[in-house]
């Protein structure tokens, strides 16, 4: 570096370094050089000095944390990466701050680093807890229904079949129909035209009169007032319609019917919000294409770290629409013709989830009994249109395709960050696999294609939060009607005024919201899909799941039993590789497999419809734990028969809850003699757990494969005691009776060999596994002197051979904890 160069960088260091000490931020020492920089030589202050020291430091540091936080938050709804920046200032800006007030405060430049670092990871963690509270209090932060201006347009021709029955001069309501199909009712009673019409499936969908008609919905009372006018033209007298013409009872039953010619559209925004360009586009759009109708949008909080949970939104709004749809019939005595749900990106999983609680698939609705039955406007449904729907939720592969590596890396750091500190719960309830999502696409399944109303999906072509596949999601929705649209990405598809893109964009959309349901056939001929292969000849579908350190051989085994003794049944096994020691002590990692399964499943009902009520599993060791915590996490998982060998589950597994609520059937536990592996490992975490359940809960990891359950009995049964180890229950003498119990034979096979008891010392043992684990504790201790001398060692060769190459004595320690992370992620 030129002189002049390092002339000018300290004098600009020096006007930095006494600018901040003016203010606080800094002591004066100087160094050899001649300009400040480094920790004041001044007295130690007093220890209540120095705790107020660093608190205003924190505070500091937390004032940029929040700064850089709020000013994502309100540039993201537009643009994430440029939302991303004001944030790694604002974290920028607390690293500073919080390094040079600690050096101000003394102290060497390491232990400046450590603390301004938990500084900053706590003002961090504290902000994420402040903002993930936000909104919590309600599910839905604003709820707007409003009438869209304009006429709606004749739809006669949408309405073969339907019948007049004119009625003058009736002497009382009660003397009315009740009941009738496709039937349109025009009657006078006491000089007031009253008026009922009964849709195909024989409900009363219209039952109102003039009076009501013109003292409710200021909005459109010119409009009624006209068709009232027109119905009082026609002739009164004779028989019921003998006056009209086929022409002009076609004329009467149109002008009626107009009345109830209205639209509910609900619509719900993404994870970016309300407030963007995007969002204000969709509502114009809605409003151009669909006058007449009524618009209700529906907001929630949307905050990055929110912890609300996403079924509580969908039920909250079902019970919205629900309101607005009655409260329309109860006033006017007229209902909507249609509702039509319209969601963008994560919007369209809520909206498909609150016309499945509408309908009464209520297994994972908030609350204990859920509400059964179903809500009249969900029959009402005709239409879904989806704008980038992540219909099998939003995953981390997509980032690897179309994102900038920078933003990848963050999102990764950033979904870490929240499952270590339980932040972001609304955003993960999104994601692939989580319970949300997994219990929607099985209740899709199970709904029935017959009952499914039209659904029309726009694909932005170059979508770069989700993947077309997981976007289509063909195995669950294979029905979806699924319109590509050039140009477009997963936000900028809901732009309409780009003049580029935009006429293609705002054609596909029309044409999904067009009140002709022909346009939407006219899309669906156009944009038909493979549709997705099932077999239907399969009655029953068996699970086989092996466990950690396992490639699954013996898996074949019992598929081969099983298909020899029955020929409708498809035994799936699916491998997920081996997964060492390491990972599975991590709840997150477990966690990993438990939603690959519930994957699994989900494509199975998918694929073996007729075998939905007739799903088996047979599980080892980990595969014991995936099933057990799938049931306990997902509702909607049904299981008619299970069977678990070197189980890790928990004793106190409540299998009642399951039985309760028909997730199983029942249950066999095969326990080993001399399992130590359950007896040593796995108790000892559920030891933990018991001993202070108190402030973590109940263990999701337990010694059942060799202590057996405590709820026994009814369809709860175990067998004692198959000699052998941790694989004792998948010896070639026991494939017969696993294969006869899943089968539902009423004689299995005999057994493979039992002993009398568990032996002695291992039930002690497990008892004392603490013990195991210190003594493996101590043994990791004592080898860690061993472990410097190598190192040293080491050292000394490189200097004989003449290599400069030397590892420092303090990274001993780290080295040693990579080594022991190494060996636990790959034995």
């Amino acid at each position: 570096m030129r002189a002049e160069q390092r002339t000018a960088l300290q004098r600009a260091w020096s006007a930095i370094f006494g600018w901040l000490r003016g203010r606080g931020f800094a002591a004066e020492r100087r160094s050899s050089n001649g300009y400040e920089a480094g920790p004041s030589t001044a007295p130690r202050p007093s220890m209540a000095r120095t705790v107020v020291d660093h608190l205003q430091t924190f505070l500091a540091v937390l004032a940029f944390i929040f700064l850089g936080g709020e000013a994502f938050e309100a540039v993201r709804p537009w643009r994430l990466d440029v939302g991303i920046v004001p944030f790694l200032l604002g974290l920028i800006g607390a690293c500073g701050v919080g390094y040079l007030r600690t050096r101000s405060l003394g102290g060497s430049r390491w232990r400046s680093v450590s603390i301004t670092a938990a500084s900053v990871a706590a003002a961090m963690v504290l902000y994420a807890e402040w903002s993930a509270r936000r909104g919590l209090t309600r599910p839905l932060t604003a709820s707007r229904l409003e009438s869209i201006g304009g006429k709606s347009l004749p739809a006669g021709s949408e309405r073969p079949g339907f019948r007049l029955e004119w009625m003058p001069r009736v002497s009382s309501v009660g003397s009315l129909p009740s009941e009738g199909r496709n039937e349109v009712i025009v009657a006078e009673v006491d000089r007031v035209l009253h008026l009922r019409v009964f849709d195909g499936d024989g409900v009363m969908v219209m039952d109102t009169d003039e009076n009501r008609l013109m003292n409710s919905d200021r909005e459109r009372i010119d409009e009624r007032a006209r068709i009232l006018e027109e119905l009082r033209k026609w002739p009164r007298g004779g028989p019921p319609s003998p006056q009209l013409s086929p022409s002009q009872q076609r004329q009467v039953i149109d002008e009626v019917l107009s009345l109830f010619d209205s639209a509910l559209i609900v619509l719900v925004h993404g994870f970016g919000g309300p407030r963007t360009d995007g969002y204000r586009q969709l509502v114009g759009g809605i409003k151009s294409c669909r006058p007449g109708d009524d618009l209700l949008q529906l907001s929630y909080s949307n905050r990055l770290f929110s912890n609300a949970d996403p079924a509580m939104i969908a039920d909250e709004i079902n019970d919205q629409i629900d309101k607005a749809f009655n409260t329309r019939r109860d006033r006017d005595g007229v209902g909507y013709r249609e509702v039509i749900l319209v969601g963008h990106s994560v919007g369209a999983l809520l909206v498909r989830k609150a016309y499945l609680y509408g309908r009464g698939h209520t297994d994972d609705a908030p609350g204990w009994p859920p509400r059964v039955g179903e809500r009249p406007w969900s029959r009402r449904v005709g239409r879904i249109v989806l704008l980038a729907g992540v219909n099998r939720g939003w995953r981390s592969d997509p980032f690897t395709v179309r994102a900038g590596g920078w933003i990848r890396g963050i999102a990764h750091l950033g979904d870490s960050f929240a499952w270590a500190t339980g932040t972001a719960e609304l955003l993960r309830g999104f994601q692939a696999g989580s319970p949300f999502v997994a219990n929607l696409r099985i209740q899709w399944i199970r709904l029935g294609k017959a009952e499914k109303p039209t659904v029309v999906q726009l694909l932005g072509i170059e979508d770069e939060v989700v993947g077309i596949e997981d976007s289509k999601d063909v195995a669950v929705n294979s029905d979806f009607i699924f319109v590509p649209v050039r140009g477009s990405n997963h936000a900028s598809i809901l732009g309409f005024d780009d003049p580029t893109y935009g006429p293609g964009r705002w054609a596909a959309f029309r044409d999904a919201m067009d009140i002709d349901h022909r346009k939407v056939e006219t899309l669906k001929e156009k944009y038909s899909e493979e549709t997705y292969e099932s077999d239907q000849g399969i009655k029953k579908v068996v699970f086989v799941v092996h466990g950690i350190r396992d490639m699954g051989q013996w898996t074949s085994q019992i598929e081969a039993e099983i298909q020899g003794r029955a020929k409708d049944v498809m035994v799936l096994r699916p491998r997920y590789g081996y997964f060492p020691m390491g990972p599975f002590l991590l709840f997150e990692d477990r966690q990993k497999y438990v939603r690959w399964f519930m994957d699994e499943y989900t494509e199975a009902l998918a694929r073996y419809p007729n075998a939905a009520d007739d799903v088996n599993y047979v599980g080892h060791s980990n595969g014991t734990y995936v099933l057990a915590s799938a049931l306990a996490r997902y509702r909607t998982l049904r299981i008619n028969r299970a069977m678990f060998a070197g189980s890790v589950v928990p004793r106190d597994y409540d299998w009642n809850d399951r039985l309760r609520r028909g997730q199983v059937r029942l249950v066999r536990n095969d326990l080993a003699s001399a399992d130590w592996v359950v007896a040593i490992f796995p108790r000892m975490i559920e030891l933990f757990y018991e001993t202070l359940g108190t402030w973590f809960g109940p263990s999701d990891i337990g010694s059942a494969g060799f202590n057996g359950f405590l709820t026994v009995g009814g369809n709860m049964t175990e067998n004692y005691y198959l000699e052998g180890d941790h694989g004792a229950a998948l010896q070639a003498e026991n494939i017969p009776s696993v294969a006869g119990f899943i089968l539902g034979e009423d004689a299995p096979a005999a057994f493979a060999p039992r002993a009398s008891a568990q032996p002695a010392w291992l039930v002690n043992l497990s008892h004392l596994c603490w013990l195991v684990w210190g003594g493996i504790a101590l043994v990791l201790v004592l080898a860690y002197p061993a472990f410097r001398r190598a190192v040293r060692g080491l050292n000394a060769l490189f200097c004989r051979v003449g290599l400069a190459l030397k590892v420092p004595e303090g990274m001993a320690l780290p080295l040693y904890g990579i080594l022991l992370i190494v060996i636990l992620y790959t034995y």
